[in-house]
């Protein structure tokens, strides 16, 4: 069924379950649509939240290869897990 659906309306219908538990008492603090739309957003890259052990980082294989480039490797220096996550939304992002 899920197939079936488009982002959009998939979106609008976990923004409504969540608003009903929220009005059931579920929720202590009110939902942010901004980061409901993120999630769906970047669903190919949240998927892999909480499958690597404690104290490792699942990163694809592109983005191992953008290391290629000096200027990124730089910049990965100083930003360690934050490019990490950025350069790993880009390539996992489906278009």
């Amino acid at each position: 069924m899920s197939e079936d659906l488009t982002k959009e309306e998939r979106g609008k219908i976990l923004a409504e379950m969540m608003r009903l538990d929220q009005e059931a008492g579920l929720y202590d603090e009110p939902i942010d649509n901004s980061l409901i739309k993120e999630k769906l957003k970047d669903s190919n890259y949240y998927k892999f939240a909480g499958i690597a052990p404690d104290g490792f980082v699942l990163v694809p294989h592109e983005v191992i290869d953008i290391l290629d480039d000096f200027e990124e490797w730089k910049d990965f220096k100083y930003r360690k897990l934050e490019w990490i996550e950025e350069k790993s939304k880009q390539v996992l992002r489906v278009k």
